[in-house]
């Protein structure tokens, strides 16, 4: 399932599957949704979080995400969203873009500090990855801490 700036406001949760995926695979498909956020509390159409997240309870939807975010946001998003199924954090790379413009207005990293991928591991994300911005260097960091983790025993995933 791809990102969603929104939050679903469906009065049947159980079926938020089925009317973005095909009847035929809607049970049968397990899937994650991801959001994307504006700040470090809410997501991009000002839902909170832990709200957001609160109204995707179909039983296949196995974890819930945040995608396509600054990387600054992530920690408050984290200890904010409340999440009762395993938590998928994807960030971009924290770079601005002007539509007007259309251009970049400021570089953003290729990289994210150990020591933060390994704080919000600690925080309970259990999916860690990249996104927009993100490439070799990142991944290659994310994939030597997780097996730095499983090494050391460690919750890894």
């Amino acid at each position: 399932m791809s990102t969603l700036p929104l939050a679903l406001t469906s009065t049947g949760n159980t079926e938020i599957p089925r009317r973005l995926m095909p009847d035929t695979m809607a049970c049968v498909l397990e899937a994650w949704v991801s959001v994307s956020a504006r700040n470090d509390a809410e997501i991009s159409d000002g839902t909170p979080i832990g709200q957001a997240f609160d109204r995707l309870t179909a039983p296949n939807v196995v974890a819930l995400g945040i995608n396509c975010t600054k990387p600054e946001f992530i920690s408050g998003l984290i200890s904010h969203a409340g999440a009762s199924r395993p938590l998928a954090v994807y960030p971009n790379a924290g770079r601005t873009w002007d539509a007007v413009g259309r251009r970049w207005l400021d570089p953003g990293v290729d990289r994210f500090p150990k020591d933060l991928l390994s704080a919000w591991l600690n925080a309970g994300v259990r999916l860690l990855g990249g996104c927009c911005g993100l490439g070799y260097d990142h991944i290659t960091d994310v994939r030597e801490l997780l097996q730095s983790r499983k090494d050391g025993h460690e919750n890894a995933v």
